[in-house]
């Protein structure tokens, strides 16, 4: 006899398990389901489709992550399984917080395009910038406003006439003769 299969009662385990575990494979999923793993995936990607989990860019043995999204920030347990330049750009945005394409390497730059799950890209006063996926929008606001408010010193400025307190020296010439 062929034991009948709730769809939705499957769904939910599923859910609960990642919301309690975080991003995770298919495998353990159907462990912890006592599932056959083709199963489990099709439920996955089912799910996915439904908008009720994400499922990672990122690959983990050649296999998606399955998350919740609610449990995105624990995606950060995996950038170890990231490739060498995509990891090194991944721990140098995640501690800028913020980066300015035009100002990183070209290995980076080629780099960030590909961390789908961590670098989001925008655009500020026409150029790209990337931000990581756990800095929100407004810290970014917030960011591009203060440094707005910083006072900008023109070369002019610089370079203009000396202040009155300071005495006028005359330059001294020396004379070459030949």
């Amino acid at each position: 006899m062929v034991q009948q299969i709730n769809g939705k009662e499957v769904k939910e385990k599923i859910f609960q398990y990642l919301e309690e575990k975080g991003p995770s494979l298919p495998i353990p999923v159907a462990k912890h389901m006592s599932m056959n793993t083709l199963f489990v995936s099709a439920f996955l990607s089912e799910m996915a489709a439904d908008g009720m989990i994400k499922i990672s860019d990122m690959k983990v043995g050649g296999s998606p992550l399955y998350y919740s999204p609610n449990k995105i920030a624990l995606l950060e347990n995996f950038i170890s399984f990231l490739g060498g330049k995509e990891r090194e750009s991944c721990q140098l945005l995640k501690e800028k917080g913020i980066l300015n394409d035009e100002e990183q390497h070209p290995a980076i730059r080629v780099a960030l395009r590909s961390l789908k799950d961590f670098a989001v890209s925008f655009k500020n006063d026409d150029k790209i910038y990337w931000r990581y996926f756990l800095v929100s929008e407004e810290e970014v606001r917030k960011k591009f406003e203060e440094n707005k408010k910083l006072p900008e010193i023109k070369k002019e400025e610089l370079i203009g006439p000396t202040p009155s307190i300071v005495p006028e020296t005359k330059p001294q010439i020396e004379e070459k003769i030949h």
